[in-house]
């Protein structure tokens, strides 16, 4: 997934102070699409129409001297970022990390498979250990098994792929990479032998990658490679959707069936516990500890409510004795302290 990065100090740069609200978000949509697409900062004025952007916004831009109007190699009209690659990673740029980052998988999977090899030779019975452990539990500087190239300084403005696992990671529904060619097409077009090799090396389902292909040949018009990737993720996020409905969708048949065969409980899934109504565990064996902790505290005496200790000193200064409580239980001769002022000087 490509990153579209905003400066924190672009809300107050002298080019954008004076633009319409609606331009400078034509400005960040158009800017979202050319990373998407890996244009390079080059969008067409028929994809701008499409993102709702006016002429007014356009000529803002252009004299703000955010955009510049440009043509195509077909002359089409279109529209450029000023100063892309100053602040954007170009699409060379991209290629060049997704082939490391694909390398570098390739190399750990090699390393990885050399040491499943060679634990034929360790006798049974002994633990299993991550190539990237030491004996010790430590590490020993191997590469990250998962996730991305990393930069050697954090970008703020770019979220780190690695947290949700990497470029295109999805889980593994369909026929994978493992699969060999299964669940692929017979002809891929050339110039996506590339991108569907690198797809295969991040272990993109065949499916997914399938799926891509027939979104991309369907497409109409002429067609570039980058077009490939979008529609790839866009495969990918529908897989991991259908992954999900259909575990859902197994979940709920598992618990209607365990209802059905549950002879503890009624038709919805409910007993009754103590007299109150709970949702049944269709076990026996836990319904029984459930009725026996209901039983225990049905048999438990009603906790006493704790004194008030502002109550208590109030009745001890008022002489105020308890109609439950002994009369010997309070001290009930009064000293000066509890007679009004001119009854204590009278001596009583």
């Amino acid at each position: 997934m490509a990153w579209f990065k905003v400066d924190d100090g672009f809300y107050d740069h002298p080019k954008v102070s004076t633009l319409p609200n609606a331009a400078v978000g034509l400005w960040v949509k158009a800017g979202s699409w050319c990373g998407r697409y890996e244009t390079d900062g080059v969008i067409p004025a028929t994809q701008v129409r499409a993102l709702k952007g006016t002429s007014s916004q356009v000529s803002a831009l252009i004299r703000s001297g955010l955009w510049v109007q440009i043509e195509t190699d077909s002359g089409a009209k279109a529209y450029a970022f000023r100063d892309w690659n100053d602040y954007q990673p170009t699409r060379e740029q991209r290629e060049k990390e997704r082939e490391e980052w694909a390398e570098k998988k390739r190399k750990q999977r090699e390393r990885k498979e050399a040491y499943q090899h060679g634990r034929g030779n360790v006798p049974q019975g002994l633990p299993e250990m991550s190539p990237q452990m030491s004996p010790r539990g430590t590490s020993r500087g191997l590469p990250e098994m998962s996730g991305t190239p990393r930069a050697r300084y954090p970008d703020p403005t770019r979220p780190d792929p690695s947290l949700n696992g990497g470029y295109g990671s999805q889980p593994a529904n369909g026929s994978t990479a493992r699969d060999g060619g299964a669940g692929l097409p017979d002809h891929i077009p050339g110039q996506l032998r590339g991108a569907v090799a690198r797809a295969q090396q991040r272990g993109v389902s065949n499916t997914a990658i399938a799926a891509a292909i027939a979104a991309w040949e369907s497409r109409p018009g002429s067609k570039t490679g980058g077009l490939f990737r979008p529609l790839l993720d866009d495969a990918i996020a529908t897989e991991a959707e259908q992954h999900r409905a259909r575990q859902a969708d197994a979940e709920k048949q598992a618990l209607l069936a365990a209802r059905r065969n549950c002879e503890l409980c009624d038709v919805n899934g409910m007993l009754r516990i103590g007299g109150v109504l709970t949702r049944c565990p269709h076990d026996a064996d836990e319904v029984e500890r459930m009725r026996a902790i209901a039983d225990h505290e049905d048999h438990q005496p009603a906790p006493r409510p704790k004194p008030n200790p502002h109550i208590a000193a109030w009745r001890r200064r008022t002489r105020i004795v308890d109609a439950d409580q002994p009369l010997n239980a309070v001290d009930a001769t009064p000293t000066d302290d509890d007679w009004p002022p001119q009854i204590a000087a009278e001596g009583g």
